[in-house]
């Protein structure tokens, strides 16, 4: 998902997600699991970042949420 205009609480925008995938779990018979992995287009200075940056740190995210993810369902 890419999201264009800035997000003020993304911990809110993640928790409304992960709401609306156990609703939809709840009431479908295939099961729907997500992982994402978040990057912003600027860095902490404001410059731009290279579209391979920007798509490689998503990536490193979403596989670290990936393991976190894991490890948490074994617990």
């Amino acid at each position: 998902m890419l999201i264009f205009d800035s997000i003020e609480n993304m911990d809110e925008l993640l928790k409304q997600m992960d709401q609306e995938i156990i609703k939809y779990n709840r009431n479908n018979r295939y099961y729907l699991s997500i992982t994402r992995g978040i990057s912003f287009l600027k860095d902490t200075e404001g410059k731009q970042k290279k579209i391979s940056d920007w798509k490689y740190e998503a990536d490193q995210d979403m596989y670290c949420n990936k393991k976190r993810r894991n490890i948490n369902d074994r617990l």
